[in-house]
């Protein structure tokens, strides 16, 4: 498994999501996306219950998920299946939880096809609390509409 906080392929951290609590989101679920067919997304044919977020100027750059767990996490698993433009260009995406940067890089999703991605977030001083605020964002320079921009079909947090 590669370092936490990277991005790793979900088949790497299977064996770690079985003894996890599973919450699971639809990606237009994440508050501040756009919805699926907006813009330049409109002749891909994108699944209903995908969320795009497009870059920075767009209005739609950052989508959040809010979510309270029992008690604090120790260990969260983020599970999400996306979708890089297919064009030239290439967004950066950062993670973050209540407000902290967890990762960011260039987009770990493919160009043009449909990937399933995990960051394992192994650091409890970060999941202090129950009440959790994950946001996935582009951090690149773009309008709504236009690339770069990238589509999530679900997000799934896995607790432990």
């Amino acid at each position: 498994m590669a370092r936490a906080g990277q991005p790793v392929p979900v088949s790497t951290v299977g064996g770690l999501l079985g003894a996890m609590t599973a919450y699971p989101f639809p990606g237009n679920g994440l508050a501040g996306s756009a919805p699926a067919g907006s813009g330049a997304t409109a002749e891909l044919g994108l699944p209903a219950n995908a969320g795009v977020l497009y870059g920075l100027q767009s209005g739609a750059s950052n989508g959040r998920i809010w979510l309270n767990t029992p008690t604090p996490a120790q260990r969260l698993v983020i599970v999400a299946e996306g979708m890089t433009n297919p064009g030239r260009l290439v967004p950066v995406l950062r993670i973050g939880i209540n407000g902290l940067t967890v990762w960011e890089g260039t987009s770990p999703f493919p160009h043009g096809e449909w990937a399933t991605v995990a960051w394992v977030i192994d650091k409890p001083y970060l999941l202090d609390s129950p009440q959790l605020q994950v946001s996935l964002s582009l951090a690149t320079p773009g309008e709504f509409g236009a690339e770069p921009w990238i589509a999530l079909a679900t997000v799934t947090i896995y607790a432990q």
